[in-house]
């Protein structure tokens, strides 16, 4: 697979806000056979009945455990992809945390007949205590953020916060078990299972198209410009990747790790040239991080077409990594993949 970096160009977040997330995590995923199937789900049903009123629920979370008394009908997204499991979930969020800044109310592509309000919008990257105040929430969902015991204890002066999940580091935790913390938080247990269902089968679904998958190594790549990141078998991208049946062979890189993720020089490719297929996770405005360096045309992952390339859309939606943008993701990698698999350069899908 060669040709242009670039499919087509798109437009772009600066380099800044992707340098952060790089640090962080990245990536999420891609479909138009789920949307059709979830859309159905989305419908906002938040109509609660008396035993919910008069309920309670307590769910446990990375800081303990929080009781939600009734149902919440002012719900506010802090952390940087939840509002894909709220919409997911039926639930329209009074305000959001768009961070990334491509989309009108973090609103990806993806989200297309799931979202049908104008919810508020934080646009930075930090949490603003006077803005969440100020939208006066029932209820904070921030699962995917690095939060600290001291900002988890100022938010939970405002309202009920529902938390990363316990048992997992910052950024680690499977989307699954977000899901299944935020709706049981918000008595969409029922619901949540369907989204599971659609997301599982379209997994399968693209598995079973792409037996060549198999077996074969594979990693994301993150280039900067001195250095490039690589991901471990635990990330939530790759572990997606292993879904689909690629293996991710992190056990040379574990003596370089810092946590999820692996930072290296570009003297280190070795490292990385042995790969079946990989991704390079660079926007088309920053292109020029991978063309300007003298040895990234050198790599054999180049020059065998075994390193793909993806739209901006495509990048946010890996980045997001929700029960929403994963199909999306898939979809439109999956060919990608399968290209890069086919033992022919030229080949470009």
């Amino acid at each position: 697979m060669t040709g242009m970096l670039f499919d087509t160009p798109a437009p772009l977040s600066s380099l800044e806000v992707d340098a952060a997330w790089r640090e962080l995590t990245r990536r999420g995923f891609l479909a138009a056979t789920v949307t059709v199937g979830l859309a159905a789900c989305a419908a906002n049903d938040n109509v609660a009945t008396t035993d919910d009123a008069e309920a309670s629920v307590t769910i446990e979370h990375t800081f303990g455990t929080t009781t939600i008394k009734g149902t919440p009908e002012r719900v506010l997204s802090l952390g940087l992809h939840d509002q894909d499991f709220l919409w997911a979930l039926g639930i329209q969020p009074i305000a959001v945390h768009e961070w990334e800044g491509s989309y009108p109310y973090a609103a990806g592509p993806w989200t297309d007949g799931y979202r049908t309000t104008e919810p508020e919008v934080l646009k930075e990257w930090e949490i603003n205590l006077e803005w969440v105040a100020a939208q006066t929430p029932d209820l904070i969902v921030v699962t995917y953020h690095d939060v600290d015991q001291a900002m988890y204890d100022k938010l939970s002066a405002i309202a009920p916060v529902v938390a990363p999940p316990a048992g997992y580091r910052v950024w680690e935790a499977p989307w699954r078990v977000e899901l299944e913390l935020i709706a049981k938080a918000l008595r969409r247990e029922d619901k949540a299972r369907e989204v599971i269902a659609h997301v599982e089968d379209t997994i399968a679904s693209i598995r079973a198209k792409y037996p060549q998958f198999e077996g074969k190594t594979f990693n994301s790549i993150s280039p900067d410009t001195n250095t490039f990141t690589v991901y471990s078998s635990k990330e939530a991208n790759n572990q997606l990747f292993e879904s689909l049946g690629f293996v991710v062979p992190d056990e040379q890189l574990k003596k370089y790790a810092k946590g999820i993720y692996i930072e290296l020089s570009y003297e280190r490719v070795d490292l990385i040239d042995d790969l079946d297929c990989a991704i390079f996770f660079v926007r088309p405005s920053d292109a020029k991080i991978l063309t300007d360096n003298p040895i990234y045309p050198g790599m054999r992952l180049v020059k065998e077409g075994r390193g793909i390339y993806l739209p901006d859309d495509v990048i946010t939606a890996t980045q997001m990594n929700s029960p929403l943008s994963i199909p999306y993701f898939l979809q439109a990698v999956a060919p990608k993949l399968a290209a890069a698999l086919d033992g022919d350069p030229k080949t470009n899908a």
